[in-house]
């Protein structure tokens, strides 16, 4: 559409619980976000995005996991 990238800002969020596996429910730790940034770029055609949303806290999660990415 010819806008600018820096002329907008594009957010997503990570959600904790979808699946089952080994760190991948009710968590948010580092590996997890990791995974879930990486498939929202995917999914976007994008390298970047400006805001990521953490749907619900983790508990276990320390702020500086999930924070100082």
């Amino acid at each position: 559409m010819g806008f600018r990238r820096s002329s907008y800002v594009i957010s997503t969020k990570v959600f904790w619980g979808l699946n089952d596996g080994p760190n991948e429910k009710n968590t948010l730790n580092r590996k997890y976000l990791m995974e879930s940034i990486d498939g929202s770029l995917k999914r976007l055609d994008m390298d970047h995005v400006n805001l990521l949303y953490c749907h619900r806290p983790d508990p276990e999660a320390s702020v500086e996991e999930v924070f100082l990415l």
